[in-house]
């Protein structure tokens, strides 16, 4: 059944050019952890820190 009224757009909160910087800065921050020998500062659950 068509919806005439109802517009569905993906979610674009995380556009803005501050939020993409970081975004990029904790991915670094998090890669520099793991070369290191430190845990991540954002684990993924379930990840190596779970079973260490």
């Amino acid at each position: 059944m068509a919806e005439p009224r109802i517009v569905t757009l993906p979610h674009i909160a995380s556009a803005t050019e501050t939020t993409r910087a970081a975004m990029v800065d904790l991915a670094v921050d998090n890669i520099l952890a793991a070369l290191a020998g430190h845990p991540a500062r954002t684990p993924l659950p379930g990840g190596a820190e779970a079973h260490a």
